[in-house]
C-alpha cells in the first residue's frame, strides 16, 4: 500500500486507499453544510484515526463478521489535522445518506479525560471559517453536530453543553469576518486573575475599569462626551 502525504495552510493530506467500507470514492451532490464530530476515542490523535479508517479496508464482506463502514473527511487533534477523504468525495460520517451526499465530515479528538483541548478548538474554528469562505456557508447556520442529525450524543461536549457549540459558530463567524482574536488571562501583581482580554493582531485589548480599579484608581464614564477618566489612587 502506497500512501502520500503533503502540507497545506492549514491541514496535512494523506488520503486513505479507496475501498468501499471507508472511502467508496463517490463524488459529493455539493456542500451544503459541515457535521461536527468527535472521535469518541480519548487520547488518540488525528494520524491515529487516520491509520484505523485506513485499516476498515482488510474487512472481509464475505465471513460472518459484521462489517463497519464510517469515515470523515478531516480529523483534528491539538497538534495537527489530516485530511483522509478529499472534501469532493462523500465519507460515511453521518448515518444519513443525505448528509454524506452533501456534507463534509469533520472529527475531533479528544483528551484523555473527554474534553476538547483548547488548541483542538481553535483549529477546528480556523478550519471551519476557511470551509465556509470557501462553499460561501452560512456559519451560524450550515455547521451542525452529528447529534441535529440523527440524535447520536456526538460531538459529546457540544451537547453536554449547546452554549459551547453556539460560541464555536459564533467564532467561526468572527473568524471569516477577520476579527481573529485569542483570549488571554490578565493578572495582577500577586497574581491573582482580575480580567480576560483578548490578543488580537499582536495587541492585547484589556477592559478598562476591571484593570484600572485593580490599582486602586477610580473609573468615571461621561454617557454624553462618551469619554473615561482615570483617577489615579493617591500614593502617600
Amino acid at each position: 500500500m502506497e500512501r502520500w502525504c503533503v502540507k497545506v495552510s492549514l491541514w496535512n493530506v494523506d488520503l486513505i486507499d479507496k475501498n468501499r467500507f471507508s472511502r467508496p470514492g463517490d463524488k459529493l451532490s455539493y456542500v451544503k453544510g459541515i457535521v461536527w464530530h468527535y472521535t469518541a476515542n480519548p487520547g488518540a490523535s488525528d494520524t491515529n484515526h487516520q491509520d484505523y479508517f485506513d485499516s476498515l479496508q482488510n474487512q472481509n464482506p464475505y465471513d460472518n463478521e459484521k462489517d463497519l463502514y464510517a469515515s470523515a473527511h478531516i480529523f483534528i487533534d491539538k497538534d495537527s489535522a489530516t485530511m483522509i477523504i478529499p472534501l469532493d468525495e462523500r465519507a460515511y460520517h453521518a448515518g444519513n445518506s443525505f448528509y454524506n451526499s452533501h456534507y463534509i465530515g469533520i472529527e475531533l479528538c479528544i483528551e484523555k479525560d473527554g474534553s476538547f483541548h483548547p488548541n483542538t478548538v481553535k483549529q477546528a474554528i480556523a478550519i471551519g471559517a476557511h470551509l465556509c469562505k470557501t462553499y460561501k456557508l452560512n456559519p451560524l447556520v450550515d455547521n451542525i453536530r452529528h447529534f441535529d442529525v440523527t440524535g447520536k450524543i456526538c460531538p459529546k461536549p457540544w451537547v453536554d453543553s449547546p452554549a459551547l457549540f453556539t460560541a464555536f459558530k459564533n467564532d467561526v463567524k468572527r473568524t471569516m469576518a477577520g476579527e481573529v482574536y485569542e483570549k488571554v488571562n490578565i493578572y495582577d501583581k500577586s497574581g491573582k486573575k482580575i480580567a480576560e482580554g483578548e490578543l488580537r493582531d499582536g495587541v492585547t485589548w484589556v477592559p478598562l475599569r476591571v484593570v484600572a480599579e485593580s490599582t486602586g484608581a477610580t473609573v468615571n464614564y461621561n454617557a454624553v462626551t462618551k469619554t473615561v477618566t482615570i483617577i489615579p489612587k493617591e500614593v502617600k
